[in-house]
């Protein structure tokens, strides 16, 4: 997964960026959160299936740090 910024409206990403080219979220298909593996330090993470005009992601929001990964899904 790549680090992104997004944009997000009503703590729902509304829009990110994908290799340079801003995405608009058409859909948001799915979205649960995971623990990490506590035991070994890692967070907690928040992610949503994404569909977009030129197709589905997963956005990932790690809570403790705020960051977002995004990697196109097949």
């Amino acid at each position: 997964m790549r680090d992104t910024a997004v944009t997000v409206r009503d703590d729902l990403p509304f829009r990110f960026v994908w290799k340079g080219q801003q995405v608009s979220v058409l859909e948001i298909a799915d979205a649960w959160r995971e623990t990490g593996r506590w035991w070994n330090g890692e967070d907690v993470c928040e992610f949503f299936l994404i569909v977009a005009a030129n197709g589905s992601f997963l956005l990932c929001r790690d809570l403790q740090t705020d960051l977002w990964y995004a990697k196109p899904v097949q």
